[in-house]
């Protein structure tokens, strides 16, 4: 089990919570989370993240973004503090309190 503060993820069975609260992740959405929750509160690089999803073949199109930001919807949402941070120009990375980037 993968946790970085109240943030709780179970690689085995896909059950993701958040301060005790169940979310639901797509698929891409929990190999990126499983990848951030890794490395956390380390910086994680786009190709990093890109090469987590999809190898060898990151797609031509900025599909990182558009799941990076259904992923920080779910985990996000309707939350005290948003854990999921991006730093601009180089990746993304998770804080487990409300600090700033």
């Amino acid at each position: 089990v993968l946790k970085v503060g109240e943030l709780l993820f179970n690689p085995s069975t896909l059950e993701v919570t958040r301060a005790g609260k169940q979310l639901t992740l797509t698929k891409t959405g929990y190999k990126l989370l499983a990848c951030l929750m890794r490395e956390a509160p380390k910086v994680v690089s786009r190709e990093k993240l890109e090469a987590e999803v999809w190898g060898d073949a990151p797609p031509d199109s900025d599909a990182l973004r558009t799941h990076i930001h259904t992923l920080r919807q779910a985990i996000d949402r309707a939350q005290p503090f948003a854990m999921l941070r991006t730093v601009q120009g180089i990746g993304y990375r998770l804080l487990i309190s409300d600090e700033k980037n």
